[in-house]
């Protein structure tokens, strides 16, 4: 399908397009590195014609899951070490160079191409049953008991959404994050604070990841959401229609769909598009037109 044929049947505002995926293949301009279809660019032009935002999507600091590939498999240094002492495909925000090598990726990126924002996922430590979090010499190796080394490792990744809202502002563009559905316990699970980032307006938007088939866990997540969000950040309330932990019908994604806007949420982000059934999209475009929302 042509990259116009897509936007124009995208029935919301914002489209959030991958740029870096999780083995950590990239998929833009990068200096000599050019990808064999500059879709990025083709949807950034195809999106203009609609007003519809085009935000770079980053599967941040995962490169590979249980072992490095991508620049982390040319750099092991900068990866985080489990519990063996055995490097996995997950670069650690406690190292100074690699904080610089992701930043310079969003630099080069918001030279390159005209974007909207950058959103960012992955913006963490990995789950428990890959690594029981970064036992390398900066994050040491005292364990999940021990409160001071739990939010180490919370301020590294701290730091690096920190400096990208530096960065991203330079260029007067959104920054945005998928995140970990069960705050606060994802503090402790995979280091991510995303309740501080929305508290300290580090994000312009954000995106749970409410991705379940129960209806009742739902609900409740999405008034939790709610209630954590300030005045001026939006909250974009994440349905998984096909996930690892979702399958939705096209009627159930609707019915979350509109139990995420009558909890207080501004929008939903719905992932992902390859799931996206022409029923569903037909669906999606009634509810955006009854909602009378922006996202």
């Amino acid at each position: 399908m042509e990259v116009a044929d897509i936007v124009a049947q995208v029935p919301m505002t914002k489209l959030v397009v991958l740029v870096k995926d999780g083995n950590g293949k990239l998929f833009f301009k990068y200096g000599r590195h050019k990808p064999e279809y500059d879709y990025l660019r083709d949807l950034i032009e195809a999106a203009k014609d609609r007003s519809l935002e085009v935000h770079a999507w980053f599967v941040v600091l995962r490169e590979g899951g249980e072992v490095p590939r991508g620049w982390l498999a040319e750099n092991t240094r900068y990866a985080v070490v489990d519990e063996r002492g055995k490097p996995v495909g997950w670069i650690c925000p406690s190292h100074e160079e690699a904080r610089k090598r992701v930043l310079n990726l969003f630099r080069s990126l918001l030279d390159e191409y005209e974007v909207d924002g950058i959103h960012l996922d992955y913006i963490r430590y990995p789950e428990p049953v890959m690594a029981k979090g970064c036992f390398c010499d900066q994050c040491g190796k005292e364990g999940y008991l021990n409160e001071e080394w739990v939010m180490r490792g919370v301020s590294h990744v701290d730091t690096l959404v920190e400096e990208t809202y530096e960065l991203v502002k330079e260029y007067g563009v959104e920054l945005s994050a998928a995140v970990f559905p069960d705050y606060p316990e994802c503090i402790i699970g995979v280091r991510q604070d995303w309740g501080k980032w929305v508290d300290q307006g580090l994000l312009d938007w954000v995106a749970p990841m409410n991705y379940t088939n129960i209806m009742s866990v739902f609900n409740v997540r999405s008034m939790i959401h709610v209630s954590m969000i300030p005045e001026g950040i939006l909250l974009l309330e994440g349905i998984g229609k096909k996930s690892s932990v979702s399958s939705l019908s096209p009627e159930k994604m609707i019915r979350q769909a509109e139990a995420a806007v009558k909890a207080g949420a501004d929008g939903v982000v719905v992932f992902s598009y390859g799931s996206l059934t022409e029923k569903d999209l037909k669906l999606l475009r009634i509810f955006r037109a009854r909602c009378r929302f922006s996202s």
